[in-house]
């Protein structure tokens, strides 16, 4: 029969092994996700304000 692991979880940011429960298995993990967020966050901003835009510019040049 195989052997069993205790109950566990992985870190999101690395994906070592951690007690379950846990989200990281460091702070240096906890602030590499904040950074990887962080970016995420203002390249979906950009690109929201850039579909605004552009909706607004194709609705100024159909209108005319």
């Amino acid at each position: 029969m195989p052997e069993r692991l205790p109950p566990h979880s992985h870190c999101i940011q690395c994906d070592n092994p951690i007690k379950e429960g846990d989200l990281y298995c460091s702070d240096e993990c906890r602030q590499a996700r904040k950074v990887v967020q962080h970016k995420s966050n203002r390249r979906s901003w950009i690109f929201i304000v850039i579909v605004i835009a552009a909706l607004i510019v194709l609705g100024i040049l159909t209108y005319r």
